[in-house]
């Protein structure tokens, strides 16, 4: 595993088309991202846009989600023989870094960084720093930069 310092920003994806993750809400951190959106009024408005011109009853975009889509476990998706839409209920138990399902790209041009570029900076003590990683794509020409992981 790489002690690697990763710079992302928390985002909610609401396109069907798109894998979706639903989190335990008992976690604390989920909690303060959730209050974080709450704050910022982005459910409030979601509600205002859905309710303007229509009488209809209004759900959560989650709990819409779970009313129009059916549940499959794993075992029955590839008995599948039309295009639709299911949710699949899973739990991570784990994420092993040690296989190739991901791959860290730079964030200023998205291209892959490789491991031998990663490099320990060293402080005056002789102990080790953070890790640098440097970007050798053409439009960074190796430069530090920051990385995200990317699938």
């Amino acid at each position: 595993m790489h002690d690697i310092q990763i710079c992302s920003r928390l985002s909610v994806s609401n396109w069907y088309s798109v894998t979706k993750l639903y989190i335990n809400a008992n976690i604390e951190e989920i909690l303060q991202f959730k209050n974080t959106l709450v704050s910022k009024n982005s459910f409030e408005n979601l509600s205002a846009n859905r309710s303007k011109g229509s009488s209809s009853l209004l759900y959560s975009e989650t709990d819409e989600f779970l009313l129009k889509h059916d549940f499959k476990p794993i075992t029955e998706i590839e008995e599948i023989r039309k295009v639709s839409r299911v949710i699949v209920l899973g739990t991570v138990k784990r994420v092993c870094t040690n296989f190739s399902w991901y791959y860290w790209g730079c964030k200023s041009c998205h291209k892959k960084v490789d491991e031998d570029i990663m490099m320990n900076t060293e402080l005056n003590d002789g102990s080790n720093g953070k890790k640098m990683v440097v970007c050798s794509s053409s439009i960074c020409n190796n430069k530090v930069v920051s990385v995200l992981p990317r699938y």
